[in-house]
């Protein structure tokens, strides 16, 4: 996935609108052993292996860890 983003980037537009509207995605890749967090921006890319719990979210949010809830 790492290198397809380093030799074509993400692109597309994100509505039909005729104004461009450029989004950059966050992917969760994960499977029964491991978790990864993967912040993209065109051609670029950082990943974070995720341990215990985190969330992400939309444009301009980051990911961070998800404090713990009251039982």
């Amino acid at each position: 996935m790492t290198a397809l983003l380093e030799r074509y980037g993400q692109g597309g537009s994100c509505k039909e609108e005729p104004v461009p509207f450029v989004y950059h995605n966050t992917f969760l890749l994960a499977d029964r052993s491991e978790a990864w967090l993967l912040e993209t921006a065109g051609r670029f890319w950082a990943a974070q292996r995720i341990r215990g719990e985190r969330g992400a979210g939309g444009p301009g949010a980051r990911a961070r860890r998800v404090p713990e809830r009251p039982e």
